[in-house]
């Protein structure tokens, strides 16, 4: 079944597993997944990698892109979904922008909370910072300190959008049913 002009929005703390969540509601549902480690992980790769004030300048880029895209896609009239590490309170208005977007081409939204136990968080941030398969212009291990209490907290408070929230605890990720959490985003309203 096709899923109605919707915005999923699929937010939390790094390392909390959103890309992996992304991804299996984009391959239930068969609608594109656009995530801002995407685009910055790209120009990281055609521009170069530096250190974090230049990481996050790249972020910031990376996030208009996103929105950019985004918007491309709800323009269309097609269904999407947008995967950010997205606080309530930034200078992004993440709320904010989400809600106008999705007011002006008439989509409906859905959020989904991905969050963990804070010491889950952090040591999978970290074991991903060392491993070295992570793009090394995200500099996780010069800003792990910095993370450190964000992370510890493991959860983030919602967006404040207007449709229904789901939170998905990955804690542990052998008790979560992927294609159950895809399913249950397709038939919310």
């Amino acid at each position: 079944m096709p899923l109605d002009r919707r915005l999923i929005v699929i937010n939390g703390l790094p390392a909390t597993g959103k890309t992996t969540i992304g991804r299996a509601i984009s391959s239930y549902l068969h609608i594109p997944l656009f995530s801002k480690d995407d685009y910055k992980e790209a120009m990281f790769d055609r521009l170069y990698c530096k250190d974090r004030e230049w990481s996050k300048q790249v972020g910031a880029a990376a996030i208009k892109i996103h929105f950019l895209v985004v918007e491309s896609c709800l323009r269309a009239g097609q269904s999407c979904i947008m995967e950010n590490f997205m606080r309530r309170v930034t200078v992004d208005n993440f709320g904010e922008r989400i809600s106008e977007l999705c007011q002006r081409y008439g989509f409906a939204v859905t959020q989904v909370l991905v969050k963990a136990e804070g010491a889950t968080v952090y040591q999978r941030f970290a074991e991903r910072a060392m491993s070295g398969n992570r793009h090394r212009g995200h500099c996780d291990l010069q800003c792990l300190a910095e993370h450190r209490p964000t992370l510890m907290q493991g959860r983030l408070e919602p967006l404040d959008l207007p449709g229904p929230l789901v939170e998905v605890d990955t804690t542990d990720f052998a008790k979560i049913d992927l294609s159950d959490i895809a399913r249950l985003v397709q038939f919310l309203r």
